[in-house]
């Protein structure tokens, strides 16, 4: 058979066709997306055959639950959609299989895993003896993200909330005769402390206490779920002062005071918790998300109210300790909002134009500790048999 120089051509075109499909990348597996080289922030993405499931387990489930997919194009990388944005970069595919994607403004990394366990398998491996159920808080806005297995020291509070257990370093613990936990001295160490949602607040105080005595810097945990669901998030607390009788717990505690160090307080916001979005605040009822923008524009009115205001806010002791922590995150998200998203308005303030020019000029960093956090927390003891309250 002769063959003409038209279907030479037209074989050539498709062994290059051909050829070129045959050699884009297939990607398969559990992967990190990783934007900062630390790693220690990233999405999971679940890959079969370059389709992906973002932040989710992928499972044996159909195809149709894939909601992006991946395609390459000579040096060229395009994910569509990116939750809602069609993103396509150059890449590079280096011998271990990570994919590094050079964007328009940044770098990314995708990096392929294996053996990753979520937070939830976590907790529950570490508290199976103990209770079938063991929730944190969902994700608060405030925070730093880590592996709940990179712990310094541990505390995990679960179980019935009548009777909590209490897990420290992988050792049950018990109230002992003088109403203490027998912690033992941690001075300058840091613990991770994860309290399932329903156990109320005064359940887990009283080990705080000790803890704080003892030396320990406290940090709370939520469950991470925005971008993957292997990470917890912590929320420090900076105890100043922790007092407890058989009453009330009162906490004075102060962030971003490492500037203005002055305990003084020349003006107090008084708040009270009715309930999880529920405040009364100076006399005016509101929920949390009001509340909090009441405190900011109280707090940037001049430089006594910036500087030298105590927030006292009064909780009752049965409040499950989910909803404590959500307060705890919004006085947070009140400093971001006062440092970083509201201008400075203290007239007469001398250091007035300096904040709002760092402020108009994304420099919030510079001055977060010029908007110190200086709280009091009056807890309420209203439940009999009182865990630790001697």
């Amino acid at each position: 058979m002769k063959i003409d120089k038209t279907h030479i051509w037209i074989i050539v075109i498709i062994l290059l066709i051909t050829s070129c499909s045959g050699n884009e990348p297939i990607l398969n597996g559990h992967y990190h997306l990783v934007w900062d080289k630390s790693g220690k922030q990233f999405q999971t993405w679940n890959v079969r055959d370059n389709m992906v499931v973002i932040n989710r387990e992928a499972g044996n489930e159909p195809d149709s639950c894939f909601a992006s997919f991946i395609s390459f194009k000579g040096d060229t990388m395009t994910v569509n959609p990116w939750v809602d944005v069609k993103y396509t970069a150059r890449y590079e595919i280096d011998e271990k299989g990570i994919v590094t994607m050079y964007g328009d403004t940044d770098t990314l990394w995708l990096i392929p895993h294996t053996e990753c366990r979520t937070a939830t398998k976590y907790f529950e491996n570490k508290t199976i003896h103990f209770t079938d159920s063991f929730n944190l808080m969902q994700e608060s806005m405030t925070g730093v993200a880590e592996f709940p297995e990179n712990y310094e020291n541990e505390l995990i509070i679960g179980g019935l909330t009548n009777a909590p257990f209490y897990i420290f370093n992988d050792k049950e613990l018990k109230v002992t005769g003088n109403g203490g936990f027998g912690v033992e001295n941690g001075k300058g160490q840091n613990v991770w402390v994860h309290v399932d949602n329903n156990i109320h607040v005064q359940s887990v105080l009283p080990i705080i206490k000790e803890l704080f005595y003892k030396g320990y810097q406290i940090h709370y945990a939520t469950i991470q779920r925005r971008e993957n669901n292997e990470q917890i998030k912590l929320m420090d607390r900076t105890i100043k002062d922790f007092k407890a009788s058989s009453e009330q717990f009162e906490i004075d505690y102060c962030e971003f005071c490492s500037k203005h160090t002055v305990s003084k307080h020349d003006s107090i916001v008084k708040i009270e918790m009715l309930g999880v979005d529920h405040y009364v605040m100076n006399g005016d009822t509101n929920d949390l998300f009001q509340t909090r923008n009441s405190l900011v524009r109280y707090i940037i009115q001049n430089r006594t109210t910036r500087l030298y205001t105590q927030i006292q806010i009064e909780i009752d002791g049965m409040t499950p300790f989910s909803d404590y922590l959500k307060l705890l995150d919004e006085l947070r998200w009140v400093h971001v909002a006062t440092s970083d998203i509201t201008y400075y308005k203290g007239k007469d303030d001398p250091d007035a134009d300096w904040i709002r020019e760092k402020q108009e000029g994304f420099k919030s960093n510079e001055i977060i500790d010029e908007f110190p956090m200086r709280i009091k927390e009056i807890i309420k003891i209203t439940a009999p048999n009182r865990v630790g309250s001697r």
